[in-house]
């Protein structure tokens, strides 16, 4: 994406899109709300079966399996508000833009660490043979 595109779309930071969609909890209710679909050190996007009200602030709980990061980065836990919300192109699910509030450095390492994890253009360097070196973390 460029920045015009992320200028047109009022970001500052470029989204990431996973190819894994790690598991979101309400911490309130200890439900799933959805699942990451992108995300940057100011937000995500969610994708869920449950319609999650403009504006209102959530304690949530991104799940960050061991498995999938072959690391222990535990769960990442941070206060979000809900800025947008749109039904998907499946009708039976909804698109939720979140922005972090209290996304702490060590938050945001974990934002990074993932990313470069799972993220969809390190996951396509590795099915294309194009990986560089990664450091260790």
């Amino acid at each position: 994406m460029g920045n015009t595109a992320l200028k047109q779309n009022n970001r500052r930071v470029q989204r990431e899109v996973l190819c894994f969609y790690l598991k979101v909890i309400d911490l309130k209710t200890g439900k799933e709300i959805g699942r990451v679909v992108d995300i940057t050190s100011e937000g995500m996007m969610l994708c869920g079966n449950v319609a999650l009200d403009d504006k209102k602030i959530y304690g949530v709980r991104i799940i960050l399996a061991k498995s999938v990061f072959d690391m222990a980065l535990g769960n990442l836990d941070v206060s979000v508000q809900v800025r947008w919300s749109k039904p998907d192109a499946n009708p039976s699910l909804t698109l939720t833009g979140m922005l972090f509030l209290d996304l702490d450095e060590k938050g945001k390492k974990t934002v990074e660490k993932l990313v470069a994890k799972i993220g969809m253009k390190h996951s396509l360097d590795v099915l294309t043979g194009n990986e560089e070196e990664e450091e260790e973390y």
